[in-house]
């Protein structure tokens, strides 16, 4: 986002990228009346654990950007009046968690399953969260008995089974393998499980398995179904549907489909319902099956990735959560065709209904939230946050306002000057936000309704503009230019008085990938007349990433090569300065960057401790803030975060301030010059007072890597073409085995099925300038990554006891490698040539690694996920 004045903050979470997803790579409706969030007041900052205050060490060199030397030295200078001023929360929720998987109804209570955060919300009447049930591992499944007012949950990781009564957790067992689904009936539970073929029969309260029915060789229980009438349990597994007796417990139907996990049946019509997916055409289906005969009766069109269905009990109507294009689908049961479409947000994935009927609840696992949708009209009530992770704040310093975004809510909220939260408007998965200074208008992105709101803030009132050929998940970024009344929303360029469209915006990559791209984050420059957006670079592995684009407004011509670094977190431009500030994170690599706006030149870079995640900026005293995200160590599962703040002049280090959880966001006012900070998953928004302190010195430069193409300013005029969207990449393939829980939620489609279940190992790794190198303990073998994106695997042959292989003193601020590592880089020249000098000594670690079809993926330390094919090549995947 930004204004022509270059304010407001970067919005751009690692998590965002999800673009580069569909190729593998490394990514409105109007106001709908909905139960609001309870208004939050503001806190003071709590006791434990609370942001602690660091004095920044001093620098010693000026900065050289092209000369490589040693990094900063760390020594205590004092920080002036900089300071944490309070804590405010957005919500009063008492409880959180990420990614809700599964949803059950039960005595007027919404249960939602939370994956991420291992946790059982509980929403009473399907409104508002009044208390969660602290879970293990990695919650998987749900099933309700609401004869019995009984709950099951389970989770992989460990494997456990939970009972749950009277909102309380009663009983733990242990599961002999990963759970896939859960079905209750009565006093009997089945479990499914994955890498076990077999679905167990669990009789409740006492936990004691009765029996079980056993499944062909491969075949693992994802959904099933009980059939009471005819006394037959459904059971869909890959690309098959089996049917036992209940009482024989032996199959007594097989039918081969191509289907997944999507299962729902209709007892008073006698048929069930699977998914089938046609690759021909890329296109989804849920095939309709006569319970008696296994005949087709039909099949109905849906959306892409179907996740759950489920069948009306009254009306008989089929919904469908298809989690590609975040909509639930309507099925008229009659004649097979979609009544109606609900768009919901990102990633749906389950669904559930109340006890009229009238209610259907969807589980977003993207947006971390549960939309509720009345069914006489269509429309949403409400939105249930399961967790508060703003998409973006704004600063209005006229009305001494900040406003934030919040997907999960369904809203954009403001803070007062007083730090009061209220509610400005209700938008579905609101993504990213301008403030016109001008005429004060608020411009407001939603990402699930393809819209732009246009927001009064004094009047409260918001105008939707449609926009129209967007994709499904693109990643929308807003800015406006007050000077000449544009907006820019995604590619589309719009007048800001009459909002009608006026032109179109089209980025190309420098590549071989020859399709446009959307903007993550738009910046507009008014004295060049030039628009920066971050978009994907269209280059396959290691080098694929988010870039800066320089686009002419006058012509819509977009200006030749890149600005910043390959795979940019955050950028802001300071229209003053003429500097453009960016982020980026590449390997372990995180680095901030500046360039010049009028000649577009590389002026300088400084390497970072912490990987970026958001940027703002401070005029009157020339700080710049960078909140980072420091990965979670040992047995710690969420990482924590930092905010260091840096003089612009200088790039010197002025202070940092610890954060108790990671950021999310961040912006600046820079009239009262206060910085906010969101941070975490409930709603915390840190306030931090910035104050003028003397300019520390530079610091000391650090090694600069082989550059990237850089922007030249070009005359040459071009009119602006028509962009030509994507088309979304069709729905993968399921597997007979299941992908590991470390990596469930990146984008393994282009390694094919895994072949094997995942093993744990010591691993080791380490950055070059051109590449990493990683060390697997198990086979004692040493992946070497190279930066253009193949590799090459040796034997680790190092036994010691010398630690260093060769003699060659590494220059001011690099590193020699050494053992195991040192030896293959001695030995081999092309590894010396070509991965060049260790910027950070090894490190060690345990980590996950599963084999594919078509390679190996692994996680390391620091949250990065890792590919390599048996091609030679590979990529750093990224999360969905």
């Amino acid at each position: 986002m930004s204004t022509s004045l270059g304010k407001g903050s970067g919005k751009m979470v690692i998590g965002i990228l999800l673009v580069i997803l569909a190729i593998g790579m490394a990514g409105c409706r109007p106001g709908i009346p909905a139960s609001p969030i309870p208004t939050a007041t503001s806190s003071p900052t709590p006791a434990a654990p609370s942001p602690t205050f660091t004095p920044a060490p001093p620098p010693t060199t000026a900065l050289s950007p092209t000369s490589p030397a040693p990094a900063p030295s760390a020594s205590p200078t004092p920080a002036g009046g900089i300071a944490l001023l309070e804590e405010v929360r957005l919500s009063d929720q008492p409880a959180f968690g990420r990614e809700p998987v599964a949803l059950s109804w039960m005595n007027g209570k919404l249960y939602i399953l939370c994956r991420q955060d291992p946790v059982l919300l509980i929403a009473q009447d399907g409104r508002v969260v009044v208390g969660g049930i602290s879970l293990q591992g990695y919650p998987v499944a749900l099933a309700a008995s609401p004869a019995a007012r009984r709950l099951y949950a389970a989770s992989e990781s460990p494997n456990q089974l939970y009972l749950i009564e009277n909102d309380a957790l009663q009983k733990t067992w242990p599961l002999p393998a990963p759970p896939t689904a859960l079905l209750a009936a009565g006093d009997r539970l089945y479990v499914g499980y994955s890498g076990l073929s077999r679905i167990d029969i669990w009789q409740m309260p006492a936990g004691t398995v009765l029996g079980s029915f056993q499944t062909p060789e491969g075949f693992y229980a994802y959904s099933m179904a009980l059939d009471a009438a005819r006394n037959i349990l459904l059971a869909v597994g890959f690309q098959r549907v089996l049917g036992f007796d209940v009482t024989s417990k032996g199959i007594v139907m097989d039918q081969y489909t191509k289907s997944y996990q999507t299962l729902a049946l209709d007892e008073k019509l006698g048929r069930w319902y699977v998914n089938d997916y046609d690759e021909s055409t890329s296109t989804s289906w849920m095939a309709a099956f006569d319970i008696g005969t296994g005949a087709l009766v039909g099949r109905a069109a849906i959306g892409q990735d179907p996740r759950q269905a489920l069948v009306h009990p009254v009306t008989g109507r089929l919904y469908v959560a298809c989690s590609w294009d975040g909509a639930v689908w309507e099925i008229d049961a009659a004649t097979l065709q979609a009544a109606r479409t609900f768009p919901v947000g990102n990633g749906t994935t389950a669904l559930a209904l109340d006890d009229s009927g009238r209610r259907l609840f969807a589980a977003n696992r993207g947006d971390h939230n549960v939309v509720a949708i009345d069914l006489d009209t269509g429309s949403p009530t409400g939105w249930i946050p399961t967790a508060l992770i703003p998409s973006d704040m704004e600063a209005d310093s006229a009305r001494q306002r900040i406003y934030v975004a919040l997907p999960a809510a369904g809203a954009v909220q403001y803070m007062d000057a007083n730090l009061q939260a209220h509610h400005l408007i209700d938008l579905p998965s609101p993504s990213d936000m301008a403030l016109d200074p001008v005429r004060g208008t608020l411009y407001v992105v939603s990402q699930a309704g393809r819209s732009l709101a246009v927001v009064d803030p004094d009047v409260v009132s918001a105008q939707m503009v449609p926009l129209e050929d967007v994709p499904p998940h693109a990643p929308l970024a807003v800015a406006v230019d007050a000077s000449r009344e544009r907006v820019y929303a995604g590619t589309h360029v719009i007048h800001a008085v009459s909002l009608q469209a006026v032109s179109a915006l089209r980025i190309t990559p420098l590549s071989i990938w020859n399709m446009p791209v959307e903007p993550v984050e738009t910046w507009v420059d008014p004295v060049q007349q030039r628009a920066f957006m971050v978009a994907f670079n269209g280059i396959p592995g290691s080098n694929g990433g988010m870039v800066i684009y320089a686009l002419d407004l006058r012509t819509g011509e977009q200006l030749p090569g890149y600005l910043g670094g390959v795979s940019t977190t955050a950028i802001w431009l300071d229209a003053d300065g003429r500097r453009l500030y960016s982020t980026a994170v590449h390997f372990s690599s995180y680095r901030l960057y500046v360039d010049d706006l009028d000649s577009l030149a590389h002026l300088s870079e400084r390497r970072l401790d912490a990987m970026p995640i958001d940027i703002a900026y401070v005029p009157a005293t020339h700080h710049l803030f960078i909140a980072g995200q420091i990965p979670a160590a040992g047995a710690q599962r969420t990482p924590q975060g930092e905010l260091l703040v840096l003089d612009a002049r200088t790039l010197g280090e002025v202070a940092r301030i610890m954060l108790p959880e990671p950021p999310a966001s961040i912006t600046a006012d820079a009239i009262s010059r206060r910085v906010y900070v969101a941070v975490g998953i409930q709603g915390k928004v840190l306030v931090v007072q910035d104050a003028p302190v003397p300019a520390p010195p530079a610091p000391t430069p650090v090694p600069t890597p082989s550059p990237w193409p850089t922007l030249t300013p070009s005359p040459a005029a071009l009119s602006a073409p028509t962009p030509q969207i994507p088309t979304p990449a069709p729905t993968p393939t399921a597997c007979a085995r299941p992908v590991a829980p470390a990596f469930r939620t990146f984008d393994t489609s282009l390694l094919g099925c895994p072949t094997d279940a995942e093993v744990e190992m010591d691993m080791a790794e380490q950055p070059f300038q051109h590449g990493l190198m990683f060390w697997r303990g198990d086979v004692r073998q040493i992946y070497v990554l190279w930066g253009d994106g193949g590799y090459m695997a040796v034997a680790d042959a190092w036994t010691g006891p010398e630690e260093y292989a060769c003699q060659a003193p590494a220059p001011a601020g690099m590193v020699q490698p050494k053992r195991g590592f040192g030896l293959v880089w001695c030995t081999y020249p092309e590894v010396r040539g070509r991965l060049g000098w260790g910027l950070e000594p090894e490190r060690g670690y345990r980590a996950v690694l599963q084999p594919f079809e078509r390679g190996l993926v692994w996680h390391n330390d620091r949250g990065q996920v890792f590919a390599i094919f048996f091609d030679g090549t590979w990529q750093m995947l990224l999360p969905r």
